[in-house]
C-alpha cells in the first residue's frame, strides 16, 4: 500500500517536539490544500517510523562501515519507493498520482529530517521527471514511466555543478553563462564535452545493484550548445549509464 493509498487516515506522529514544525503548523493553507496537509502528516509518521531508526546506520554507524551503509542507503530507498514516494509527482497518465511541486517539497522538507542525502536521492529523480513534463517529453516519460511506477527501485544522477562554477542554473542573473559543459549537435545526436562536480549519484554499475535496488536509469546533464551560455542556448540531455567516453 502506497502514500497515495493511505494518504485519507493521516496520523500524528506522537512524539511530542517542536509544534511548530509539525505540518499543520509550518504549511500554510493560502498555497497548500488540507488533503496535502495530509499527506504531509502521513510522510512524516512514515519517516519517524520507518527511517529515523537507522539515520547514524546511512553513515555506516559510529564505526563509519560502508557495507554497512551502502545496504541501509539501498533498504530505506526501496521502502520509499514502495511507499510511492519516488512516482510522487509522477502524472496519473504515466502510472504515478500526479501530487503538485507543492507536495513535492513537503516530502523534501519531511524526509531531510531523517538524512539529507536520502532527500536528494529522491529529488534527483523527481528533477528528472519535473523537466521531462515541463519539455512535453511525452515520449520520454513513456519510456521511463514504467520503471519510475514500479515495484523495482531505480535511481537516477542530475549533473548540474561544475568545477569553476554553474551550479546555480535558476539564477536569471548567470544567464547559464558559468556553464562550460558544451554539447555540440552531431547528426541526429549531441556530443558532449565537460566535466561536473557532484553529480550525483553516481559511479560504477554495482553501486546500485543489490537485492534492494535494481539499477541506475541514466544521467541528466545541463549543458549548453554555445560555449557563450545564454538561456536560447541552455539545455539538459539525457545521457545512458553506459555511454561510451563517460567516466564517474
Amino acid at each position: 500500500m502506497d502514500i497515495l493509498e493511505r494518504m485519507h487516515n493521516p496520523g500524528a506522529d506522537g512524539r511530542g517536539g517542536y509544534k511548530l514544525l509539525e505540518p499543520r503548523q509550518k504549511y500554510n493553507l493560502a498555497f497548500c490544500s488540507e488533503e496535502e496537509i495530509g499527506i504531509a502528516e502521513h510522510f512524516r509518521e512514515f519517516v519517524n517510523t520507518e527511517l529515523m531508526p537507522y539515520r547514524h546506520d546511512i553513515e555506516g554507524g559510529w564505526h563509519r562501515d560502508g557495507k554497512l551503509a551502502k545496504e541501509t542507503i539501498h533498504r530505506l530507498y526501496a521502502k520509499l519507493v514502495d511507499f510511492g514516494v519516488t512516482k510522487a509527482i509522477l502524472p496519473v497518465k504515466y502510472g504515478g498520482p500526479g501530487f503538485s511541486p507543492v507536495v513535492r517539497q513537503m516530502i523534501n522538507e519531511e524526509l531531510s529530517r531523517a538524512d539529507i542525502g536520502l532527500a536528494t536521492k529522491v529529488g534527483k529523480l523527481h528533477w528528472a521527471i519535473s523537466v521531462m513534463v515541463a519539455a512535453g517529453r511525452d515520449d520520454l516519460l513513456e519510456e521511463f514511466a514504467p520503471k519510475i511506477a514500479g515495484e523495482e527501485a531505480w535511481t537516477a544522477c542530475f549533473a548540474i555543478t561544475e568545477p569553476a562554477g554553474g551550479a546555480n542554473v535558476e539564477d536569471p542573473a548567470l544567464a547559464y553563462k558559468t556553464l562550460n559543459t558544451v554539447a555540440r549537435e552531431d547528426g541526429d545526436h549531441y556530443v558532449i564535452k565537460g566535466h561536473k562536480l557532484w553529480p550525483g549519484p553516481s559511479g560504477p554499475a554495482e553501486n546500485f545493484q543489490s537485492e534492494h535496488l535494481k539499477g541506475h536509469l541514466g544521467y541528466w546533464v545541463v549543458a549548453v550548445t554555445d560555449p557563450a551560455g545564454g538561456e536560447e542556448n541552455a539545455g539538459i540531455f539525457y545521457v545512458l549509464r553506459r555511454t561510451s567516453s563517460l567516466s564517474t
